[in-house]
């Protein structure tokens, strides 16, 4: 193991870069001095505090020979700056790459990666290429062309991480590549792009991360993507999870959520928030299950609708859920009720409604025989402290004689899987009596984390073990 520095006030790039007051002055030193000898080296890079700014200020790590690791300390007070570089050449702030499955930690302590953006290329915040393995922890990522991204068969881990204001997408994710993100926050630019993931030949875990649309309805392509304890949208802005969505999966999320989906599948499990769900004609299977809905995503239409021609939906399965909305669930015609229930396999079972008037009787009419049943209609779910901002659904309880309590499918219980309470109170409580104190941990905060080398526990690629609310149980 062997230990470099990096000082942009007093380093020189003729020095050894061994000790302090032997420190290089630039970060492309990483790239041009530092060797491996074996898949067991290890190297340690100390970037003191500073502006770095000029045209060789950028990190890459490119390694066909050893699978080797450099773990790259920042300490805090430091903004890589890359407006420099754009006029000269594409640069990202960080590159790891190459055949032989290099590993590069960057450990930002608050670190500033801002303005790689030249508009002739790609360029990135944080990039892992090839079979790169890339680790960023305590970061801002901010004015570059893509914020992170990741490509062929590398594998991405964020941590505490603020992507906001990333000029052409924020965090693209393409080829065969994986990638774990954890209490991050994800900030659309509003000229950029909100994708995730355009193929199902790649896929990522996104947990207790925010993504947030930034006051805009915005299109969000996640395909093989799952999403645990996650903030999706706003009260005001729906995330569109259509088009290239398939597989995705939303654990435990708070999300305002318009699905299209004709030839996707989206599976949603114990979420709460706005839904709107426009079934297509196609092979999709949309399985929603133990969620609470407050109402449609934009709050006036309704949640289940159709509008196009005749055809077969695809399979709707929506078991076992809260619906709070006052207005109607939906308002089909004829037809088009024809359209949803001919879906191989659809049910609506075991729903229990609160305030609005259930299904439609057109909707009811077009039932092919028990594709509708054990609704519970009019009743009050005895609902206190369901936060629809937390993502910590040990805020969501019950009291005791719910009429949700045993009334699921097989004896199970309605919604959220709460922590029953033994008082009773009737009423659910409205917007102004919820508690949003765990909200406070996304809003108004960026990086309010200091991690230090030593103090990450993240998994190693290809081992993430995926158990649900993980943080919390």
């Amino acid at each position: 193991m062997t230990d470099y520095y990096i000082n942009a006030n007093t380093g020189n790039n003729a020095n050894s870069g061994l000790a302090p007051g032997e420190a290089w002055a630039t970060l492309d030193q990483i790239e041009l001095q530092i060797t491996f000898a074996s898949d067991d080296d290890v190297h340690n890079v100390y970037v003191a505090p500073g502006l770095y700014d000029t045209v060789d200020d950028y990190v890459r790590v490119d390694e066909n020979v050893y699978a080797a690791q450099i773990n790259i300390i920042f300490e805090p007070g430091v903004t890589m700056d890359g407006a420099a570089i754009n006029a000269l050449e594409i640069r990202s702030g960080f590159i790891v790459l190459g055949s032989a499955g290099v590993t590069m930690k960057v450990f930002g302590n608050g670190l500033t990666i801002q303005n790689y953006n030249n508009a002739g290329g790609s360029p990135q915040g944080f990039d892992t290429s090839e079979n790169g393995r890339g680790y960023l922890y305590d970061a801002t990522i901010t004015g570059c062309r893509d914020g992170v991204s990741g490509h062929g068969t590398s594998f991405m881990y964020l941590k505490n991480v603020v992507c906001t204001g990333n000029t052409r997408s924020t965090f693209p994710m393409v080829d065969t590549c994986t990638y774990v993100f954890e209490d991050c926050t994800f900030t659309k630019d509003p000229a950029a792009l909100f994708q995730l993931s355009t193929t199902n030949l790649n896929n990522g875990t996104l947990n207790r991360c925010v993504l947030n649309p930034n006051g805009t309805q915005v299109q969000f392509n996640c395909e093989s993507a799952t999403f645990n304890n996650c903030i999706i949208g706003d009260a005001s802005n729906s995330v569109l999870a259509a088009g290239e969505a398939n597989g995705a999966v939303f654990n435990d999320c708070y999300g305002n959520f318009s699905i299209r989906a004709g030839t996707n599948k989206i599976t949603m499990r114990r979420c709460y928030g706005r839904l709107s769900l426009r079934p297509q004609n196609g092979t999709a299977v949309v399985d929603i299950q133990h969620c609470v809905w407050m109402d449609s995503s934009d709050g006036s239409n309704e949640i289940l609708y159709l509008n196009y021609d005749p055809g077969t939906c695809a399979q709707v399965i929506f078991n076992n859920n809260i619906i709070l909305d006052t207005a109607a669930f939906d308002a089909l015609t004829a037809g088009r009720a024809d359209q949803v229930m001919d879906g191989p396999g659809t049910t609506f079972h075991n729903n229990l409604f609160f305030g609005g008037s259930g299904y439609s009787a057109i909707m009811l009419a077009a039932d092919n025989g028990g594709q509708i049943a054990g609704t519970v209609s009019g009743q009050d779910p005895l609902v206190r402290n369901a936060d629809g901002l937390s993502t910590d659904q040990n805020d969501y309880s019950w009291f005791g004689g719910s009429p949700a309590i045993g009334a699921g499918v097989g004896g199970v219980d309605i919604g959220l899987p709460p922590v029953r309470l033994s008082a009773k109170r009737p009423g659910f409580e409205d917007e102004s009596g919820r508690r949003n104190r765990r909200l406070s941990r996304f809003v108004g905060k960026t990086n309010d984390v200091s991690y230090r080398l030593g103090r990450y526990d993240a998994p190693a690629a290809g081992t993430y073990d995926n158990k649900r609310r993980s943080r919390y149980l």
